[in-house]
């Protein structure tokens, strides 16, 4: 017998008692509502905290791919001109662009 129909099958031998009524229902029989409110209990607020995390990790994702991208473009404006003067002085005199000569130099397959 698979899982599903385990549970059906046991459920109804598992009983319980109505706080408004008094009435004895199986377990399978039960058709559970509120009317009212109900009162959030530690799963509920377990799933509030994992959204709120979740948007968090999300927001630091963002942030740090946009850190990544000024860094790169800082690297490309600052760092590469001062090692194509340091590497090659004679493209350097010229004022050519540090990605330029780097795809010159760079072995191809």
């Amino acid at each position: 017998m698979d899982s599903f129909a385990l549970y059906l099958h046991e459920s109804r031998r598992i009983f319980s008692v109505c706080p408004e009524c008094g009435e004895v229902h199986r377990l399978s029989d039960l058709r559970l509502t509120l009317e009212e409110k109900y009162e959030k209990d530690w799963l509920d607020k377990l799933d509030d905290h994992r959204d709120v995390l979740g948007e968090k990790i999300a927001t630091l994702g963002e942030k740090a791919s946009a850190l990544k991208k000024k860094a790169k473009e800082r690297v490309e404006r600052r760092v590469l001109p001062q090692l194509l003067r340091n590497a090659a002085p004679a493209f350097a005199c010229k004022k050519i662009d540090a990605r330029d000569v780097r795809t010159l130099l760079h072995p191809v397959d």
